[in-house]
């Protein structure tokens, strides 16, 4: 791997880092809201699907396969907080 591509990875996964640590800061900033709540878990999901795809297709990599991993892995994070925030 060379430097190119080392400071290509490290572009990438910052913005991973920050959406991922921006929507739990958000989640945290509004305890208070469950619809909010669930609609920023819904954006984050999102980001989480496209943020995967985006990097596996940058890469040459993405398949069918892998876009749906990325989508039913997000499925199943939107229900958990569903039904965590619904107790």
């Amino acid at each position: 791997m060379n430097l190119k591509n080392k400071n290509y990875k490290l572009i990438e996964y910052s913005v991973l880092l920050t959406g991922v640590v921006s929507f739990g800061i958000l989640f945290w900033l509004f305890s208070g809201n469950n619809s909010a709540r669930l609609l920023l878990t819904a954006l984050a999901v999102l980001f989480y699907v496209l943020w995967g795809v985006i990097h596996h297709f940058l890469e040459r990599r993405l398949t069918l396969e892998i876009a749906i991993e990325y989508v039913l892995i997000g499925f199943l994070t939107f229900l958990l907080v569903l039904v965590s925030l619904s107790v």
